[in-house]
């Protein structure tokens, strides 16, 4: 009894010490963002407008001389604050974050780290692990099916492994690779799983079959890019000289080339329906449109943008995808029959992660200079509120509209938003 009492004791104490410290990082979070909402307030009203101290402080210290300018200060800075995003949980991985997936509704994701571990989540219960799934090496990449039961892991020393996640406990199988893996996606259907390596050539396991062995796809060229048509089963793969190749996974054959090539390929992302292929290429990274369905003469046409892309992504089942250039501007990708570019956003520097919440009403963006923004694509590319500031994030992603994920180093957490996007400049 005595031991026993000890051993809950001590959890409650742990427990009690990993609240306090989850509080003390929200109310940092919400330091950082009432700072960020003074500096922009002190720009932009001219009547709050001070040399001596952001304007907030100003208006409280002068609250005897001018109660109108202090309520008023109040009422402003409670209205952004009431409108600005909350943090829901931390989820701590103890080691630094290389890699993250969730299934399509956002109810169980997984983090990957460099420490050998992956955990498996639950947004309902964030703030511990449901499973901890050990590897012998570091964990670069991870894949989870559209049901969230199979997770898919490659290993830095080249070992790939699948986990069937149950409330039981994870089982795991492993996989023949014996190389690194550059990327690699689980099909909806959980039926296949498709590779990539850093040479160039591309694996397929059949996932049902539990065969260890891949089977390796004779593609022409180098393989740079991963893409999946899930109406049609059919796996695009990219090479590095521009040809684009489509596998059907039913019939384990090509299908008859009628690609029209892209310029020398960097990245590549096939959106929802299917039809339309957008392809970053040739030496400068220029953003051109593929459109699959037509005939190979009317296939492919640049896009707006002339700068570097350096950024493409489009998360299967999204209703839009996201093309970032060097110079900061964010082009929000259409899937057919809407326009190939539905809006471009200036988000004001340079960014290391970006995501669009799954109806492509929202942008999120890390920028280099360690803000997380979140912009409003449907109010014209309007500044709806700051996440992070003096914090560096390296992932961004969003697990169902109102939910999204920020990593930086070992920690994620998760953030609920606004069910309605209340601009900044309106707050």
């Amino acid at each position: 009894i005595v031991a026993t009492t000890a051993i809950i004791t001590s959890l409650w104490i742990d427990e009690r010490a990993a609240r306090n410290d989850a509080d003390a990082a929200v109310e940092q979070v919400r330091t950082h963002l009432v700072d960020a909402y003074l500096r922009q307030a002190k720009l932009d009203d001219p009547v709050m407008r001070t040399e001596r101290l952001p304007w907030l402080v100003a208006a409280l210290r002068e609250e005897e001389q001018l109660p109108a300018v202090a309520d008023a200060a109040r009422a402003r800075i409670g209205r952004a604050l009431a409108a600005s995003a909350e943090c829901r949980g931390l989820l701590a991985h103890d080691e630094a974050i290389s890699s993250v997936a969730a299934c399509s509704d956002g109810h169980r994701l997984v983090t990957a780290g460099l420490g050998g571990v992956a955990k498996v989540w639950r947004l309902d219960r964030p703030n511990h692990p449901e499973h901890t799934l050990h590897h012998e090496s570091a964990v670069v990449r991870v894949s989870i099916s559209r049901d969230g039961d199979l997770v898919a892991t490659a290993c830095q020393d080249g070992d790939v492994f699948l986990w069937r996640v149950t409330e039981s406990g994870p089982s795991r199988h492993h996989l023949v690779a014996d190389r690194a893996i550059r990327d690699m996606l689980l099909t909806h259907d959980g039926q296949w799983l498709a590779a990539i390596d850093f040479e160039g050539a591309s694996l397929l396991w059949d996932v049902q079959s539990r065969v260890p062995e891949a089977h390796h796809v004779d593609c022409p060229g180098q393989v740079v890019a991963l893409g999946y048509v899930v109406a049609d089963g059919v796996l695009i793969l990219g090479s590095r000289d521009g040809a684009i190749h489509r596998w059907s996974l039913p019939d384990e054959a090509f299908l008859p080339d009628r690609i029209a090539p892209t310029d020398r390929l960097r990245a590549m992302v096939v959106d929802t329906s299917g039809e339309r292929l957008f392809a970053a290429g040739g030496d400068h990274g220029r953003l051109s449109l593929i459109e699959l369905t037509a005939s190979p003469d009317r296939q492919r046409r640049p896009l707006a943008s002339d700068a570097l892309v350096t950024r493409l992504h489009w998360s299967p089942g999204r209703a839009a995808g996201i093309a970032v250039t060097e110079a900061g501007l964010a082009h929000v990708l259409g899937t057919a029959p809407a326009p190939p570019v539905r809006a471009t956003i200036d988000v004001g520097g340079a960014v290391l992660a970006a995501d669009l919440d799954p109806l492509g009403h929202r942008l999120a963006v890390a920028r280099s200079d360690l803000r997380t923004e979140i912009w409003s694509v449907d109010a014209g590319g309007t500044l709806e509120s700051v996440l992070l500031d003096r914090e560096r994030a390296s992932i961004v992603q969003f697990l169902t509209p109102t939910t999204l994920l920020t990593v930086n180093g070992d920690l994620a957490r998760l953030w609920k938003l606004p069910e309605s996007a209340t601009p900044a400049a309106l707050a």
